[in-house]
């Protein structure tokens, strides 16, 4: 089943490399997909970082979540290209099984990784879940997933926007520096 799933993930994100799209002024663009081995390599040297700085080992449940071998911690890490000309930098969605799988750890971390930086933000459940009510969703297939969304604000400083309350998330405690947990 592990192996299937494996086949499954990897055939969707290599399935159409572009896609024609309309903008809201009608102009057509295309879709640019990033290439699975280049996710899979931010992917690995996020984890690589936070297992150094946690002084943990991750065990890879599926592409996007991991557990430390006692099952205490939970990582459901998912990365990013960076959009231009959006009022984001970076856009994710949080699936309700990765908040069943964190919720099922004594520490649950959402992890962003962003394609174009050597940084991440390891963001706490209780801190995500308190905030899925004030984010926007989408439903496709009857499933629902919700919106993140990274924006950066004046120097290097990064948080995720909070549609519906306003209550924007600043990102500064929870960033992870890839580089410097990885000498």
């Amino acid at each position: 089943m592990f192996t299937a799933v494996r086949d499954v993930e990897s055939v969707v994100e290599n399935e159409v490399p572009q896609r024609e799209t309309s903008d809201e002024s009608g102009e057509k663009g295309t879709w640019q997909f990033t290439e699975s081995v280049l996710i899979d390599e931010k992917r690995t040297s996020i984890l690589r970082a936070i297992e150094k700085a946690n002084e943990i080992k991750l065990v890879k449940k599926s592409r996007a979540l991991y557990w430390s071998a006692d099952r205490t911690i939970g990582i459901a890490c998912t990365i990013s290209k960076r959009y231009e000309n959006k009022n984001f930098l970076y856009w994710y969605a949080y699936h309700p099984a990765w908040q069943e799988f964190l919720s099922k750890t004594t520490k649950g971390f959402f992890v962003l990784g962003c394609m174009d930086m050597n940084m991440a933000f390891a963001i706490p459940l209780q801190i995500i879940q308190a905030r899925l009510i004030d984010l926007n969703t989408t439903t496709k297939n009857g499933k629902t997933y919700w919106h993140i969304q990274i924006q950066q604000m004046k120097g290097n400083s990064f948080r995720m926007q909070v549609h519906k309350s306003g209550k924007h998330l600043d990102l500064a405690p929870y960033m992870v520096n890839i580089l410097a947990n990885l000498q």
